[in-house]
């Protein structure tokens, strides 16, 4: 026997269905009494709450004087009578002098799979007859909160069809009067993630030097609902500044993280190498990023013997790396900007995808010739950001804009290497629509909406810019 609700002339009871008795449960019955310190209304006998037999497990017993302290219990009657059902509880009716109130947030009390959880809502306590509370949810990554529940009570609520991937909040909202009035938000709950008892992401790695230029990491894997969870991992190198290697790839996949400066897929058991040191002391570290969307800056042409794979010279500024001439561009752009910058310097030049491990090396050491200048290298394997069950809409590109039949890592790729593509939406049917800049977004399931990334290493001064 719970209190779910309590005002200044009621109190609100719930009790879980009656489980167990040899007999069916035919009615169940609320008794109540005011409490006292006198030994005679101590001793007084409680009386039944309303004659009329009571189906549901939740009733609101009124009406009571306010600020007035009462005990309840519950019976339940089977065939062969009323049997207890329920200990005594008490509880004290609300007084005009108790408000204003603050609205307390929900707290988790409990995980029933990888999509429910349930939440414990404080109890709601009022005055007013038309006061209620309402529960809203935000999704991690958004600003807007959306009313999940239009009015609940204090107790446990399951919330199901939440991602495993995605961070959940949940507010409790007050109305006073009436619904027109104006709402009082309550306090948001912190981040919730579903699974979290079979999850150990908090837990530090531990590290071990495998050579003199790596290490192995070493941390326990994340909740079985995230099978396809993408690692971030970090480091700071004590000496001067800080700096961040990364791969949003899927976690399942056994692979090592080597010195190579593309991405290579993270498990839980992973190398990684840190980036060379060519920076001063002096130099304040820059930011994480200088833009939300960094993408490789390296770019490839052929040279002017190229064709056939001959080995031609490179023009002025561009850097010969085996067959390849490569060039470098320092500043931040996204995929777009990159594609056209790179049609600027060379009309056969394209995106670099340097696969081989030669023109990676190469290409980090035409970085470093730069000191205090770092940039970026980046990655055949390029990542996207990817958002679940959300649909966005915006300028489609003019040729080859919408893909039939396609997968969420070939639409992430079609996006990649597409001119001026920057986003793109994937619907349940395998439709991939290429998208030069977004306008709106909407929640709607099966689909996935993602932005190009990529470019996550960091060279020359060893931070990114």
């Amino acid at each position: 026997l719970t209190v779910a609700a309590v005002s200044c002339h009621s109190v609100t009871l719930q009790w879980p269905a009656a489980v167990g008795l040899s007999l069916p449960v035919l009615e169940y019955a609320v008794w109540y009494k005011p409490l006292s310190t006198s030994a005679s209304a101590a001793e007084a006998p409680m009386r039944r709450f309303n004659s009329e037999a009571l189906g549901d497990t939740v009733v609101e017993v009124r009406p009571l004087d306010p600020g007035v302290q009462y005990a309840f219990e519950v019976g339940a009657r089977t065939s062969g009578g009323w049997v207890e059902f329920s200990q005594s509880i008490s509880e004290t009716t609300m007084a005009p002098s108790d408000f204003p109130m603050p609205i307390l947030a929900p707290e988790l009390s409990g995980f029933v799979d990888c999509s429910t959880v349930r939440l414990s809502l404080p109890t709601l306590r009022y005055c007013h007859m038309n006061t209620h509370l309402a529960l809203e949810y935000r999704r991690g990554g958004s600003a807007n909160w959306e009313l999940m529940r239009a009015k609940v009570l204090g107790g446990e609520l399951e919330v199901g069809g939440l991602s495993p991937y995605a961070a959940h909040y949940f507010r409790l909202v007050g109305f006073e009067h009436s619904a027109e009035a104006a709402a009082v938000a309550g306090s948001s709950t912190p981040p919730i993630l579903t699974d979290l008892l079979n999850s150990h992401v908090l837990a530090a790695p531990t590290a071990s030097a495998t050579s003199s230029a790596s290490y192995s990491l070493r941390w326990r894997g994340d909740s079985p609902c995230r099978t396809e969870a993408r690692w971030r991992v970090a480091y700071r190198r004590l000496s001067h500044s800080a700096g961040v290697h990364a791969a949003e790839v899927p976690a399942s996949r056994r692979a090592l993280y080597g010195t190579a400066p593309r991405p290579r897929r993270l498990t839980p058991e992973s190398t990684i190498a840190p980036a060379p040191r060519n920076a001063t002391a002096s130099s304040p570290p820059p930011p994480l990023r200088s833009s939300w969307l960094v993408w490789p800056r390296h770019f490839l042409a052929r040279g002017d013997g190229g064709g056939g794979g001959g080995k031609g010279r490179c023009s002025n500024g561009w850097t010969q790396i085996d067959n390849a001439c490569f060039r470098s561009l320092r500043e931040p752009m996204d995929a777009g900007s990159a594609a056209r910058a790179c049609a600027a310097l060379s009309s056969e030049a394209s995106l670099a995808r340097l696969d081989g491990i030669g023109q990676q090396g190469a290409a980090a050491l035409m970085c470093e010739s730069a000191p205090g200048v770092g940039c970026w290298i980046g990655a055949s394997d390029r990542t996207c950001d990817i958002e679940e069950d959300e649909e966005v809409h915006g300028q489609v590109l003019a040729h080859d804009g919408v893909l039939q039949r396609s997968s969420l890592s070939a639409c992430c790729e079609a996006c990649g290497t597409a001119l001026g593509c920057s986003y793109f939406s994937l619907s349940p049917a395998g439709i991939c629509t290429l998208l030069s800049s977004r306008h709106s977004q909407r929640t709607n399931s099966g689909h996935t909406s993602g932005r190009v990334g990529g470019g996550e290493w960091g060279w020359a001064d060893g931070t990114p810019l």
